[in-house]
């Protein structure tokens, strides 16, 4: 996916490292519209199911652990004031790496929508 009107300077971030079932960035909080980028990097060496945040978009996974680097990417539009982590649910238990970024709006988005245009 690609996004415009954002500033190129993160605005906040937080990460996190553990072992379990259950992953988390961590929180953070926005004042403004904001664009939040959450990843996951379990360390699974066979295929592992990694299902994301409700309230996030999937943008990419990868759960063979076999043949692949695992891991996965969402991401989420705050309107406006928010606070949220990343969070995933593993299918068994391994160590991760989770973390979370916020861009925010830089400019008026194009009738009052973010513009996304998505790759083929």
């Amino acid at each position: 996916s690609e996004w415009n009107g954002l500033d190129n300077v993160c605005l906040t971030r937080a990460s996190a490292i553990g072992t379990g079932t259950a992953a988390d960035s961590g929180s953070i909080t926005v004042w403004q519209p904001s664009l939040m980028l959450a990843l996951v990097s379990p360390n699974a060496t066979v295929s592992v199911t990694l299902t994301a945040d409700a309230a996030f978009t999937l943008l990419n996974e990868e759960e063979n652990g076999a043949a692949n680097t695992t891991g996965a990417s969402a991401y989420r539009i705050a309107q406006g004031p928010l606070t949220d982590n990343g969070t995933w649910t593993l299918g068994q238990s391994e160590g991760w790496a989770c973390c979370i970024a916020a861009y925010r709006e830089t400019a008026e988005p194009v009738k009052g929508l973010w513009t996304t245009v998505v790759a083929g």
